[in-house]
């Protein structure tokens, strides 16, 4: 469906107005397009963040909110294309297509795939809206396209459904399409095979459930961990290598491990030194626990508290830095104003701030958490990193 040049106008001039009141106002104007221009205005503000490049895109249409929330961001599509080698790839859970755009810029020749009809269509319009003539679009579930289709591809991708009747799932079988129960399709389809998924998976029960996976990869932006992506050869027997990955410009983090390696690390504990380290949340996520210490040389405060001291600064740390000014009881008055970091500690930090008035504070930091002897402890120091 095409829209009127006066509604992109209206849309544009109202881009930064908040959606609930300008649905109120349209609404007692009886607007035929209210909820498409309700619709325009949420995608358009979320794309700052997100999307920033669509928002160059004139008459781009953004689709339902959900999509939007569940479409990859340009970052980590663009991580996820560059990582890929071949000709041919199957996008086969589409949504908006961020993953497919990305892909394109890598690939002759890109299958996108998606069974919500509207979904397709703005999608497919987006496409060539943008002018990407090596993307060919199928409404479809992806396992009807695959078993109609003799074709094979040198990698598929697929971002399964994570929600059903608005609860957030992230265990592999709850997701849509099950992917256990399609991986012997999709290994007659391909070698290679991407998932996407969710940053709250068990990362050792996805390997016991597919042990071709040779690579993962924890994804976070600006110290927020955003996804997990699994990279799958059918042939693949061994070890995995785990990837801790921050995208975020300047300060990027790549620090890989693999889980035997860590559980054979030694670390010692220690009291706050100098400094204290604090590491991103890629790396807590993947699990890196001991072996950043042994590689760092760094002393962890305690087995469950995941912070770490030493006497002298490691620049190169994956993660935040602290100079710590003072540490010892948690009392009143020695965290005046601060960023409350809760680690292992029994109170919330709404509580630790109210309990012990803590007022907020830019570059000053005060870590609550337990020593390995389980005292309860604050750490008070200046961000260097």
């Amino acid at each position: 469906m095409s829209y009127p040049d006066d509604i992109w106008s209206f849309i544009e001039e109202n881009q930064e107005q908040d959606t609930n009141q300008l649905a109120l106002k349209l609404a007692k104007q009886n607007s035929d397009h209210k909820n498409f221009i309700i619709q325009q205005i949420i995608g358009r503000q979320k794309a700052k963040q997100k999307f920033p490049f669509l928002l160059d895109q004139e008459k781009f249409r953004y689709p339902y909110k959900r999509a939007i929330e569940q479409a990859s961001s340009a970052v980590t599509a663009e991580h996820k294309a560059k990582q890929l080698k071949g000709k041919r790839i199957a996008d086969l859970s589409g949504g908006m297509g961020i993953d497919s755009f990305f892909f394109a810029k890598e690939f002759e020749t890109v299958h996108y795939v998606e069974q919500n009809p509207e979904l397709f269509e703005i999608s497919k319009h987006n496409f060539q809206l943008q002018g990407v003539e090596n993307i060919s679009c199928y409404q479809s579930k992806a396992e009807d396209l695959l078993q109609a289709q003799n074709a094979s591809y040198d990698w598929l991708y697929i971002d399964p459904d994570r929600r059903k009747h608005d609860q957030r799932l992230h265990s592999l079988e709850d997701c849509e399409p099950q992917v256990l129960n399609l991986l012997p399709l999709l290994f007659k389809k391909s070698d290679s095979l991407l998932l996407k998924l969710s940053p709250l998976i068990d990362l050792k029960q996805l390997l016991l459930q597919v042990p071709q996976c040779y690579e993962l990869h924890i994804i976070a932006v600006k110290n927020e961990c955003k996804e997990v992506l699994a990279f799958i050869n059918k042939a693949h027997q061994g070890e995995t290598s785990i990837k801790a990955i921050d995208l975020a410009e300047p300060d990027k983090i790549n620090y890989s491990f693999s889980f035997p390696e860590e559980e054979m690390a030694q670390i010692h504990y220690h009291q706050p030194l100098n400094y204290l380290y604090e590491p991103n949340a890629a790396l807590l996520k993947a699990g890196a626990f001991k072996k950043i210490a042994k590689d760092y040389k760094l002393y962890k405060l305690a087995q469950h508290t995941h912070l770490y001291t030493a006497e002298k600064l490691v620049n190169d740390f994956p993660g935040r830095i602290i100079k710590i000014d003072w540490w010892g009881k948690p009392q009143k008055g020695k965290c005046s104003s601060a960023n409350v970091v809760k680690r292992n500690f029994p109170l919330t930090t709404t509580q630790i701030r109210k309990k012990y008035k803590i007022k907020e504070s830019l570059n000053t930091f005060c870590y609550a958490c337990s020593l390995n002897d389980e005292r309860n402890i604050f750490v008070k120091g200046e961000l260097i990193k």
